[in-house]
């Protein structure tokens, strides 16, 4: 019998604006029987060792102005730049405080307006995370990014604020690796939104390379 892929999500418990709790379960049930999902909080210890053999890294850590530990920041380059897959998800771009890190992951949090009714459309209807689903609205925070040069994003999904259209969706190929960036997820309701469970799940495998 093979065995169930493994991967992991990391957050904070006891954050104050965007805790990982009660979306750690939900992630685990949106990719049960794909692949196994333990929930870390500790993260900032995770090594080069931990990560090897991963099948997938969630980021959904809420770093606002804490540094990332140099030897997670080495963990995560070293893990993806040598064929892993990592999906940041909403508040998990704040990793990006760490200059390394906001290279490989493509830009940088500057803002956003109060949270809204979000119509979610595509930017490149032929990206394979997207095809054959449909725009959808839900309740969101429409993060804003300045983006970084380093490496080509392929931004594949857009939200609708004021008449205009704002990136909420990329993916990065790096070194033998790959990223997906989702800037929906905000609270526990985004993770019971049917298109943004199927979202998840699709954003998995095209970074998992199935």
């Amino acid at each position: 019998m093979s065995r169930e892929p493994r991967g992991i999500l990391f957050g904070d418990y006891n954050s104050e604006i965007h805790p990982v709790n009660g979306i750690d379960q939900e992630i685990i049930n949106i990719f049960q029987g794909d692949i196994d999902i333990t929930c870390i909080e500790g993260y900032d210890r995770l090594t080069r060792s931990d990560l090897a053999g991963l099948e997938l890294v969630i980021c959904y850590a809420d770093r606002w102005q804490e540094k990332t530990s140099s030897k997670l920041v080495d963990a995560i380059l070293s893990y993806v730049s040598g064929g892993g897959a990592l999906l940041a998800i909403h508040n998990g771009i704040q990793m990006a405080v760490d200059f390394e890190l906001a290279q490989m992951l493509g830009g940088k949090f500057v803002g956003h307006p109060p949270y809204q009714d979000l119509e979610y459309t595509f930017a490149n209807p032929k990206h394979p995370i997207i095809q054959g689903m449909e725009p959808w609205t839900m309740g969101e925070e429409p993060y804003q990014f300045t983006f970084t040069q380093l490496h080509e994003k392929d931004i594949f999904l857009e939200y609708v604020f004021e008449g205009k259209k704002w990136p909420a969706g990329w993916t990065i190929d790096y070194g033998l690796g790959k990223i997906v960036y989702l800037a929906p997820g905000h609270d526990l309701s985004s993770f019971k939104h049917p298109s943004f469970r199927e979202l998840l799940l699709r954003s998995s495998h095209w970074a998992r390379g199935l």
